[in-house]
């Protein structure tokens, strides 16, 4: 019983409800009640470890009272969702002596349904108390109403807490935001409505008061040559319902260029239809200047006569991208580590450079308009011959299980995840291209 009390208290502190102001949504029902029963008093009375405390009262002045003098502590030692009913306190035993029956208020009728929360704990009652006695009780149909509204109040109660938890996840996510960068938005396609967080407006160096992000005047902000490729990515997305994720240069409000990663997943209706997406945002700028310098320096870029330098030879490559950014820089690294590059923008383009071309491993791009990276692959493969064994990479922000099989059964031989890593995509080449490709020069 003890072990199953300290619970019962948990669950009701956890609704952080004792001592807080009074409340309109409780203060009706009481009112509510006290009608409905034609009663002088009426209380939402919770039971604490010393007392008992009322966060709506009806006829009452007093905001609580001890715990052994609550008539409410005994109904909570009831099953969940019963209704314990006193017909004439002064003439039972437990409550004869009650100082609430014999001075103020003078109980002499109580009704009070018990206050059950989800978990099965009795917090306390929604009660109804009249300084008169009621021999005929409560009649069956009676109880259920004072159920039915106790039921109210714990929705009440779950509501709060639902709400008060929700504004505590909003300040996590807002500080998660900033402390990694990564922003969230949300696109509704019925109405357009666009929403952003905190850091998506940080990231285009707007604020909420100075921009409403509109789909038109968003995609503004990426650079000429990508935004053909946003508007193909969006559209695909809202007919097949399969989410989108990309990499590209966006121009600030400043006029600052910064590289950022996009990925959004659909959200369908009933029907199967698309009502809106919702992703991520992040500002890799960062990340992808610290690979560039490395990495060129690495391959030669930078002049070191102390570490040698690893360069791939003999070996053509294919790279399928829609993003016109990563294009130039990956196929600017490419270039230095000493492979002969042909790039593309989309799928279709990628099948026909394939079929006419000798190429030793191709790099796919997943997310393309029109022909996307799987269906590219598919046409590859049933090209047939030595078009089945041709190593091919997928380049992906989706790195989840389920997308990697996808790509597996496609026919892709691995990926390299976006925002890339050069280091990560040096060894995918090694291990993919023909031996011996990797020489090392001073």
């Amino acid at each position: 019983m003890v072990e199953f009390e300290q619970s019962r208290l948990q669950a009701l502190l956890g609704y952080r409800v004792l001592d807080t102001p009074a409340d309109p949504a409780f203060d009706r029902l009481t009112a509510l009640a006290a009608d409905l029963f034609d009663a002088p008093i009426a209380l939402v009375s919770l039971i604490d470890d010393e007392r008992q405390w009322f966060k709506s009262r009806v006829g009452l002045d007093a905001c609580q009272t001890p715990r052994d003098q609550a008539f409410c502590a005994h109904a909570i030692q009831l099953d969940a969702g019963s209704v314990m009913v006193v017909e004439d306190a002064a003439l039972d035993p437990r409550f004869a002596e009650n100082p609430l029956v014999t001075g103020e208020p003078g109980i002499r009728f109580y009704a009070g349904a018990v206050l059950t929360s989800p978990g099965g704990y009795n917090l306390g009652t929604l009660c109804v108390i009249d300084t008169k006695p009621r021999p005929e009780g409560l009649s069956d149909r009676d109880a259920g109403r004072l159920r039915a509204l106790a039921q109210v109040v714990i929705d009440e109660l779950e509501l709060a807490r639902a709400t008060r938890q929700a504004v505590e996840q909003r300040r996590l996510l807002a500080l998660a935001e900033t402390v990694s960068g990564v922003g969230h938005w949300r696109h509704v396609i019925k109405t357009g409505e666009v929403r952003w967080s905190d850091e998506v407006y940080r990231i285009h160096g707007v604020t909420r008061e100075s921009f409403n992000p509109a789909y038109n005047e968003v995609v503004e902000f990426f650079a000429p040559e990508d935004r053909a490729t946003v508007d193909a990515l969006v559209m695909g997305a809202m007919a097949t319902g399969e989410g989108y994720d990309f990499q590209m240069n966006l121009r600030r409000a400043d006029g600052e260029t910064r590289v950022v990663v996009s990925r959004a997943v659909c959200e369908l209706d009933e029907t199967g239809a698309v009502e809106a997406m919702f992703g991520v945002f992040q500002d890799v700028t960062d990340h992808v200047d610290a690979l560039r310098a490395g990495h060129a320096a690495a391959a030669g870029a930078v002049p070191s006569h102390d570490v040698a330098r690893p360069r791939l030879v003999n070996a053509k490559v294919l790279l399928a991208d829609a993003a016109a950014a990563n294009r130039e820089l990956v196929g600017g690294v490419l270039t230095q580590l000493g492979l002969e590059v042909e790039t593309v923008e989309d799928g279709a383009a990628a099948v026909d450079a394939v079929s006419r071309g000798d190429f030793d491993l191709v790099l796919m791009d997943i997310r393309m308009p029109g022909m996307d990276g799987l269906a590219a692959t598919r046409a590859i493969r049933a090209l047939g011959g030595d078009f089945k064994r041709l190593p091919i990479l997928a380049l992906t922000a989706n790195v989840e299980p389920a997308h990697l099989k996808l790509c597996a059964e496609a026919g892709l031989n691995g990926h390299v995840a976006k925002p890339i890593d050069f280091a990560v995509l040096l060894a995918e080449l090694v291990r993919h291209l023909p031996a011996p490709p990797l020489e090392m020069c001073a």
